[in-house]
């Protein structure tokens, strides 16, 4: 059974430290966190509990506030367009405002 609340980037297996590596996004209320896991295991274990390892690890190392991670907003934001510097403007040749 997956998780609604994960979603795991393409899993790759890092036969150096014999773990699987993905980078597992979590909803936590309207944020997406975006958590790097490695889960150790051998390289023959199913997908479905290589993915239920990274998850725990995931949310293990979200808890614990040992992981590496970035936040963004879930909803769309919007975007403000800032002026050029004049100094920008100047180096391309146009005129500024």
């Amino acid at each position: 059974m997956q998780n609604p609340l994960a979603q795991i980037s393409d899993v790759t297996y890092n036969a150096a430290s014999q773990c699987f590596e993905a980078l597992v996004t979590l909803h936590v209320g309207k944020t997406l966190v975006h958590v790097a896991s490695a889960f150790h295991a051998p390289m023959n274990t199913s997908y479905r509990i290589i993915t239920g390892g990274l998850t725990r690890v995931a949310l293990r190392d979200l808890v614990r506030g040992n992981a590496m991670l970035s936040r963004r907003s879930a909803h769309a934001q919007t975007s403000s367009v800032t002026p050029q510097p004049r100094w920008k403007t100047q180096l391309s040749g146009r005129r500024a405002s």
